[in-house]
């Protein structure tokens, strides 16, 4: 089932510059892309980069006259020469000229448009693979799905762990589909064209499909993008959508290595895990003189009471079903504050001396737990909302300006992020194990998806070779 890619159009013919034939076509002479630097290399540092921030990397791109694309080879079609600054999120520039090697990269910037490639011919075709599906009425099990190719800058993984998350909803109101999931963790198996991913890499695949090249993506901040690229259309092949599958497509640029001494399990919580928190947290500095409160002890706030007490704060949690009370005790939250009491807030007031907590994250997405979190902010406190929910009731005097609090959304994390979780999710080995508390394999799907119904679980694991 792994694959190699056809290397046609990428041979050392192009880099000594003599044109290459490739399907009959006869390609022209072309002056090479070359890897600037990455992020941690090449910063703003010099009289060229006045009014830049320093540290944030630096850009350059090739001039339209040099006509440096093959649409078969997968070579960018760039716009005209001129620079740009990216934050340093770990991904690489382009120069045409320079001392180190030549790299073909598929960086996201303006006007610059990946170009797909033709899928692997050594590819195998007309296979299958099993995929999760919903059938309705609380029924669900595997499919076959033909076999997802990779094009452009999408890659193909073959998914080794599937941390699941709240698809189980989708389930348990009777839905029917079959895309389902945005977590995984495996192996690179098949390229179409050189870039940021090889053959082999293990890797965490990130949930996001952005495009990478709006302004919020040229930024880093490309969880917020604005024009997110859809199937059937945008160059993405099928196969994108969902991770309950023995195989899943994503861009290259959006896969983060594995470091050698984490599992595929431990390294699976680097997406929804403790993902999502992780970025609330470093949003909001949380350190070891916090108090810090949790809201919605599911997987996702299970993960925040992690980072929590990994950072050195106190942590006081929020649920009110008591199996994930008890978990989020385990894994070291000081106090859980049931939020069907009614003296609910009196209670988070009395363990912080009547003062409130310093910072906040939800993660139930509940009106009710939205308007908890606000009242129990001390002055000058911060919340962030993680939680997909409803409205609550706001007020702009009461709350905003004479408690002078900050608000903040937080839905997860950009790749700059990532070197820290990881470092965080290599030392709370211990915690992740208690917090993953159910493994099933992917065709015992429905048992996975009513052990989640239930609440009795922590993170819940797929695989999906067994």
């Amino acid at each position: 089932m792994d694959r190699t890619r056809d290397r046609a159009g990428t041979g050392r013919g192009r880099r000594a510059g003599v044109g290459v034939q490739h399907h009959g076509d006869p390609v022209p002479a072309q002056r090479p892309i070359r890897l600037v630097a990455v992020a941690s290399h090449r910063l703003c540092d010099d009289r060229r980069d006045v009014g830049r921030p320093r540290g944030h990397l630096v850009l350059g791109v090739p001039g339209m006259g040099d006509q440096d694309h093959h649409p078969q080879a997968g070579w960018l079609q760039c716009a005209p020469r001129r620079c740009a600054v990216l934050p340093r999120t770990g991904l690489r520039g382009l120069r045409r000229h320079g001392r180190v090697e030549r790299h073909r990269a598929h960086l996201p910037y303006p006007n610059l448009r990946p170009l797909v490639a033709i899928a692997s011919d050594t590819a195998q075709k007309g296979r299958l693979v099993k995929v999760a599906a919903m059938f309705g009425d609380r029924k669900a099990g595997v499919v076959d799905k033909p076999d997802p190719k990779s094009a452009g800058n999408y890659v193909v993984v073959k998914v080794h762990v599937v941390p699941m998350c709240t698809e189980y909803h989708h389930f348990d109101g009777g839905g029917k589909g079959e895309s389902f999931g945005h977590e995984a963790v495996g192996e690179v198996v098949d390229v179409a064209q050189d870039g940021e991913a090889k053959i082999g890499d293990r890797v965490v695949v990130q949930p996001q499909d952005p495009c990478g090249q709006c302004y919020l993506c040229l930024d880093g901040d490309y969880i917020h993008c604005h024009t997110r690229r859809r199937i059937g259309k945008d160059s993405i092949p099928e196969g994108a959508r969902g991770r309950y599958a023995q195989y899943t497509v994503q861009q290259d640029w959006l896969l983060s290595p594995v470091p050698d001494e984490l599992s595929y399990e431990h390294a699976g919580m680097a997406v929804c895990g403790l993902g999502p928190t992780f970025g609330a947290m470093e949003a909001m500095s949380v350190g070891a003189y916090d108090t810090v409160l949790v809201t919605g002890l599911g997987p996702v706030g299970l993960g925040g009471v992690i980072n929590g007490v990994f950072r050195g704060a106190r942590v006081i949690g929020v649920e009110s079903h008591p199996f994930r009370a008890n978990l989020a005790k385990e894994l070291g939250a000081d106090a859980v504050v049931n939020p069907k009491d009614e003296d609910a807030l009196d209670q988070i007031r009395d363990l912080t001396d009547g003062a409130g907590v310093d910072k906040a994250v939800d993660c139930s997405g509940a009106s009710a737990a939205h308007r908890l979190m606000i009242d129990s902010l001390r002055r000058r406190g911060q919340a962030g909302f993680i939680g997909q929910g409803g409205d609550f009731p706001l007020g702009c005097s009461r709350d905003m300006i004479s408690k002078g609090i900050i608000l903040r959304g937080c839905w997860h994390y950009n790749l700059g992020l990532y070197p820290n979780l990881v470092r965080t999710i290599a030392k709370v080995g211990d915690q992740i194990d208690k917090f993953i508390t159910h493994r099933f394999p992917l065709t015992q799907v429905q048992d996975a998806w009513e052990t989640q119904a239930t609440g009795n679980c922590g993170k819940v694991i797929l695989y999906p070779w067994q």
